[in-house]
Order: structure tokens, then C-alpha cells, then sequence
């Protein structure tokens, strides 16, 4: 049986500017680091880019938002 990871780590290489954050239904400051989450309490992570971040977001979907859900 495998092991949940210990660490989390996501990249955001190739954006051309920094994605909207959103942690439990709240917006994270723009200056707000992934590795402050702790991987054990990450219940799913979903990713929205182009079109999909638009129409929920506006504007601040324009680089993509990462949403996290924690347990």
C-alpha cells in the first residue's frame, strides 16, 4: 500500500502571470505561497484555466485559478 506524499508540489511554469488562488472558497493574496498548505489536510485540488476561470471568475481568472479544498 502506498504512502500519501509528504509534500506537495505544484508548478506554474509557462503561466504568463501568477494564477488566482483559492483556498475554501477564499481568494489568497496575490503574494499567498502553495507551500504553506499542508499536503495531509489537502482534500482535492482542482485546476480552471482559459474560458472556465472567466466565467466564474472575471478578471482575476485571467492567469488561471487553482482552487483547494481542504479536509
Amino acid at each position: 500500500m502506498k504512502k500519501p506524499a509528504q509534500h506537495a508540489i505544484i508548478s506554474t511554469h509557462g503561466l504568463k502571470g501568477k494564477p488566482l488562488i483559492v483556498v475554501d472558497e477564499k481568494k489568497m493574496p496575490a503574494d499567498f505561497e502553495l507551500n504553506t498548505v499542508n499536503p495531509d489536510k489537502i482534500e482535492s485540488i482542482t485546476v480552471l484555466k482559459d474560458k472556465s476561470a472567466n466565467e466564474i471568475y472575471g478578471d482575476e481568472g485571467k492567469n488561471g485559478v487553482i482552487i483547494i479544498k481542504t479536509k
